[in-house]
């Protein structure tokens, strides 16, 4: 991850946020990410309902499930691998338009003054 990310923003600073998965707010992951990547939003940060600004939620989560879960997996090892395989599949211009819609995402939030929004 961090060095897809190098290689989409360069030497420009980005800031990293996980997707809402309850598992990342272990001591373990946050640890993990505090310590990977240049800035990061812990989970202690996180607004309420923050799907809606992640794009891993709002967007990845989605493809990564449809082609990583299209099978049967036996084992934990397979379905890691499937997940790997698919991230690694995705290409760069989906990455970037779901971290473009970021912007319009949080403007819209705001026109809704935190309530309910489409985009």
């Amino acid at each position: 991850m961090p060095s897809r990310a190098s290689q989409h923003f360069g030497n420009t600073t980005w800031t990293y946020q996980q997707e809402s998965a309850t598992a990342h707010s272990a001591d373990v992951a946050q640890k993990w990410c505090a310590d990977n990547f240049p800035v990061f939003i812990s989970a202690k940060e996180w607004p309420p309902n923050s799907s809606d600004f992640n794009p891993m939620d709002y967007s990845i989560c989605s493809i990564l499930k449809s082609k990583a879960c299209a099978t049967y997996h036996a084992s934990t090892d397979s379905i890691k691998e499937a997940l790997k395989k698919a991230w690694e599949e995705i290409d760069e211009d989906v990455l970037r338009a779901a971290v473009d819609a970021f912007p319009k995402r949080l403007r819209a939030c705001i026109r809704a003054k935190g309530g309910f929004f489409k985009t």
